[in-house]
């Protein structure tokens, strides 16, 4: 958190918040898609690693589970960041 005048507040240094990788297959406005399941199970302990390398001791990934259920044509991209889909079973693999 930085304030007015531009100096972190103490208690946020070293922390990251809502990070992660969304796995939507169909594309949001502007052509974006989410990435591969098996890329976000690549990428997830990469990006905690390099941030904890890079000072960051709390990263707060965004979501533990999907919060709908799975379908063929994952559309809602604000829905599939998680590490969970819905039934429980993991993502990424």
């Amino acid at each position: 958190m930085v304030s007015e005048a531009g100096v972190r507040h103490p208690a946020w240094l070293g922390r990251s918040s809502e990070t992660g990788y969304n796995t939507a297959s169909a594309p949001r406005a502007g052509g974006a898609r989410g990435i591969s399941e098996s890329a976000q199970g690549k990428y997830i302990p990469r990006l905690l690693l390099e941030q904890f390398r890079g000072g960051i001791l709390h990263t707060f990934l965004y979501e533990f589970m999907d919060q709908k259920d799975t379908a063929t044509v994952r559309q809602d991209y604000q829905n599939y960041w998680g590490l969970m889909h819905t039934d429980g079973s993991p993502s990424g693999r």
